[in-house]
């Protein structure tokens, strides 16, 4: 492969993070922090403390090639880029989306955040600025103590009530505001000098090969934006999404009549400026939201304290009500066994199916649902379940829309605006950003979804990581959520740095790097416990 002349190649990356959202600030927080503790138990993060006091003394043995190396860090940082769309600082998308939805508080509990040296870090922060404004909400309906023997006793549906939230864990079900969420990735931001990390650029191509005329023998990515070029060792693919989806049998193409509700454009209210003209002028408007997530509620809401008229909702299934986005079942004191359930299958097809089944499609909270309830009271919101659109025509003198539905929507009049709140696809066979990986090292995929290593890793010899959704074969069904990135960026950190020790190992022809077994003497390998501990009795007088 040539490099283009015109495109500027500056130095080879150890670590080239495309993403600049809760995925990549917590995979470059976590590639910054050498404790860990988040996800860790007392008795455990004692233990790993302890290795990192006494790192000359211990061992850790790579189960891949079965190489013992010492757990002492390198003095070397690693040489961390990030490359985002939208911008040159984190989070300016998800902060963004949290604006143009006018959404107040998170859907995830306190102990789901980026930062990953301790579990309660977001709510030593809400501690910290009590008073400020309305740090936390409560999630209610979860602990086991708001529901009552005798309510569950006059339940006869016949189904299994979901799994109870252990009550000692009552104070961690409390959603933060989206300002102190924004306010502590920020603080995380600072306390890992992560700000001048971040380049705004779309990478349009990335492909791994050997690079000619570089004096490296070694394969390396190549990452292209509109302007740059960036060469790296290794490369976290933190992109949370994919496109907008977009359903039949609507244009793909851009429309005055139509938007998505995750898609940023100039004017940031979710309400058009068509839209915003009738209600300023006193005439009737009337808008069809696509969705039935949390995200479809918050734009149903939305759209009618800004005025609209009339909203009409309409959803594929019925209207999912529940805390979190995977069932609590996942979340409550019995997580363990589900996890355990998860990954103890090896069928990836398997393991999608529970990963379907325990996220249900879309749900909204059961806040949104008693505020949906609300203007279904006034007239305003018709919520039109299992409803498909058959069709539509597009009306360019009237501005409207005629829309068909199965089974037809009664008295459903002209619709002035759709906005779509139907997600992003995440199908790695079909993004362009891979297709130069696909082509030269394809791997298995499953619903979109790549069949990735233990570590998160393409495959064992392309150290191309991925975060987010798209590791949800291997991590579970929250993988797409706050606690996902978290548990993403642990294991693409342990990958990362054990590619990147054999990378350098192979420059001093040891295969792990600094701190291989064989350089130790027989007195450190009998304390060590490696190989054959007694060969240090068999000294020579």
């Amino acid at each position: 492969m040539q490099l283009r002349a015109d495109l500027e190649v500056s130095k080879i990356y150890d670590v080239i993070i495309i993403g600049a959202g809760p995925c990549g600030l917590a995979t470059a927080a976590r590639l910054r922090e050498t404790h860990p503790s988040a996800l860790f138990t007392d008795e455990e993060q004692a233990r790993y403390s302890w290795i990192n006091r006494n790192s000359r003394l211990t061992s850790v043995k790579n189960y891949k090639n079965g190489k013992v190396k010492s757990t002492s860090k390198t003095s070397r940082e690693l040489d961390m880029l990030v490359l985002d769309s939208t911008s040159a600082s984190w989070m300016t998308r998800w902060n963004s989306l949290f604006e143009k939805l006018e959404i107040q508080y998170l859907r995830s509990p306190m102990f789901f955040h980026p930062d990953p040296q301790d579990r309660d870090a977001l709510l030593a922060s809400c501690n910290r600025h009590e008073g400020e404004e309305l740090c936390v909400q409560e999630i209610a309906g979860c602990v086991g103590k708001e529901v009552s023997k005798h309510k569950k006793k006059r339940k006869a549906c016949g189904k299994k009530c979901p799994t109870e939230v252990n009550e000692r864990e009552r104070r961690d079900y409390f959603a933060p505001s989206t300002k102190a969420f924004a306010r502590f990735c920020t603080e995380c931001v600072e306390r890992y000098n992560l700000h001048s990390m971040v380049e705004q650029g779309s990478v349009e191509t990335l492909d791994y090969d050997f690079i000619p005329g570089i004096g490296l023998d070694q394969r390396l990515f190549t990452l292209r934006t509109k302007s740059k070029t960036y060469l790296a060792r290794t490369v976290v693919l933190a992109i949370g999404g994919g496109t907008p989806e977009i359903p039949a049998p609507f244009p793909l193409s851009p429309h005055p009549g139509f938007s998505h509700a995750l898609q940023l454009t100039s004017h940031k209210a979710i309400v058009p400026l068509r839209i915003r003209r009738l209600i300023q002028t006193h005439q009737p408007s009337t808008v069809l939201v696509i969705g039935g997530g949390l995200t479809s509620a918050q734009v149903a809401d939305n759209l009618l304290r800004r005025g609209v008229s009339k909203v009409y909702l309409a959803l594929r299934g019925p209207l999912k009500i529940k805390p979190f986005d995977v069932d609590l079942a996942w979340m409550g004191k019995w997580r363990n066994t589900q996890k355990a359930a998860f990954w103890t299958t090896e069928d990836m097809q398997e393991r999608l199916e529970m990963a379907k089944a325990a996220r249900g499609g879309g749900s909204v909270t059961p806040r949104y649902a008693k505020i949906l309830r609300t203007w279904m009271s006034q007239g305003k919101l018709e919520v039109c379940t299992h409803t498909k659109i058959i069709g539509q025509a597009w009306d360019d003198e009237s501005e409207k829309w005629t829309i068909g539905t199965e089974p037809p929507v009664v008295d459903m009049p002209a619709i002035d605006y759709v906005v779509y709140a139907t997600g992003l696809s995440s199908n790695v066979e079909t993004m362009p950003l891979l297709r130069s990986i696909n082509d030269k090292y394809a791997i298995e995929s499953f619903g979109g979804l790549p069949a990735v290593t233990d570590d998160l890793m393409w495959r064992n010899d392309v150290p191309l990581f991925v975060t987010g959704k798209l590791a949800m074969l291997q991590v579970g069904p929250g993988a797409g959520n706050l606690e996902g990135a978290r548990l993403c960026a642990e294991r693409v950190a342990w990958g990362v740095m054990n590619t990147l020790d054999e990378i350098r190992g192979g420059e001093t022809g040891c295969g792990v790097g600094r701190g291989c077994a064989e350089t130790f003497d027989s007195h450190e390998r009998y304390v060590m416990g490696v190989g054959s501990k007694f060969d240090g009795l068999a000294i020579e007088a």
